[in-house]
């Protein structure tokens, strides 16, 4: 964002949150509080997938692995089963 520090960031934009809530309508808070979740959202998507292995034992299914949000390459499977 400015290149400052994540703390610095996260105080930054609680503090804005605060001065709007105080401040103007409570749909303006409701659009800042929005755009908030929306930038935290994107940037969880967006994230590089990992592809460690670790289980060599269902070759078939290794293909399928990749990590976001799981701690053990669960979401590729978890995608690859339902979707």
């Amino acid at each position: 964002m400015f290149g400052i520090g994540r703390k610095i960031k996260k105080d930054l934009v609680s503090y804005i949150l605060k001065y709007v809530q105080k401040n103007l309508s409570k749909k303006t808070y409701s659009f800042f509080l929005f755009l908030s979740v929306m930038k935290k959202f994107r940037k969880e998507i967006n994230k590089q997938k990992k592809k460690d292995k670790f289980s060599d034992k269902l070759d078939k299914i290794n293909h399928f692995e990749y990590r976001i949000t799981s701690q053990n390459n669960e979401d590729g499977i978890i995608e690859h089963i339902f979707f």
